[in-house]
């Protein structure tokens, strides 16, 4: 399954106009805010393994679950999440995250269809919406199942794959004067990677993706 599949299912399951109900993925003219996410992954061939809820998907299917400060920080095939943060009017934390360090309650996801011009699908009371903005939406970021299939590389990752980013980066002309290639993706590498990504007419988003990784590999060689 490919982002391309799963979005291509989004706009189907948009399609057929489904009313909102909870716990339904649109397989039957119902569906709400993860539903459609399971429905499209289910229609692409792929698999859902846990539970039907925003606040399970926050917590456990996401590679990185980020603040979102603007559109230019989102990536066609993310989700964006709406949370109340403890205490909040409209908090309702399910009490099986009673013991979670993130106390926050996710309780609304749309899909980004795409980034510019800036489009979000999600299913709510009237049925399957667009958005074209980010105020309503405070956090961002890219399921397990896509970033490890995109090879994705972010701040907060380490490792090899890492370490040979930094040094692509560097051999770029795009210093790390602080940590140079240790491995560790922190703010100087992201930082680099933003530069890279803005002089080669590519999503400034600070996070590795396969079209960033091909640009570095044809210009180093």
């Amino acid at each position: 399954m490919t982002i391309d599949e799963f979005l291509t299912n989004v706009r189907r399951i948009q399609a057929a106009d489904p009313r909102y109900r909870l716990g339904r993925d649109g397989s039957d003219g119902y569906c709400d805010c993860i539903g459609l996410v399971i429905g499209a992954i289910r229609r692409s061939g792929g698999q859902w393994r846990g539970i039907h809820g925003t606040n399970w998907t926050a917590r456990n299917a996401m590679h990185d679950l980020n603040p979102l400060r603007g559109a230019g920080q989102l990536r066609r095939g993310e989700l964006v999440f709406r949370a109340h943060e403890p205490g909040a009017k409209g908090y309702a934390l399910p009490s099986r995250y009673a013991s979670s360090a993130d106390r926050r309650d996710y309780y609304h996801v749309g899909v980004v269809m795409q980034t510019n011009p800036l489009r979000i699908l999600h299913c709510s009371g009237g049925g399957v919406k667009a958005d074209t903005s980010t105020s309503r939406w405070q956090f961002h970021g890219m399921l397990t199942m896509f970033a490890e299939r995109m090879g994705l590389m972010q701040i907060g990752d380490s490792g090899d794959a890492v370490k040979g980013l930094q040094s692509a980066l560097m051999a770029a002309g795009f210093p790390l004067p602080l940590h140079g290639a240790d491995g560790n993706f922190g703010a100087e590498t992201e930082q680099a990677l933003r530069q890279f990504q803005q002089k080669s007419g590519l999503d400034a988003s600070g996070a590795a993706d396969a079209e960033t990784l091909a640009a570095l590999r044809l210009l180093n060689g």
